[in-house]
């Protein structure tokens, strides 16, 4: 499980505010590959809409991008229930 600050392209002036989200990866995410991971946001608080396919956002560590993503329909992943949804990153 992986831990980041998301900040999402649908909400350049954060008015929505930036969120944590975790993202369970099948496969350790290698670098300068496109990787797979389950990802939901970590309060419960957060806004679920940006969380719907075709939504992309950086993964930032402080100040610093260190990843980029986009949410991508992969039924066999999709819980929506509990907020969470695949992306590839």
């Amino acid at each position: 499980m992986y831990r980041s600050v998301a900040r999402f392209d649908a909400d350049p002036n954060r008015i929505l505010g930036s969120w944590d989200i975790e993202l369970h990866f099948d496969d350790p995410p290698a670098y300068g590959t496109t990787s797979v991971a389950t990802v939901a946001f970590s309060s419960s608080d957060a806004p679920a809409r940006l969380l719907r396919p075709g939504s992309t956002f950086d993964l930032t560590e402080g100040r610093k991008v260190v990843a980029r993503g986009e949410i991508v329909p992969v039924k066999s992943k999709l819980r929506t229930a509990g907020r969470s949804i695949s992306a590839a990153v």
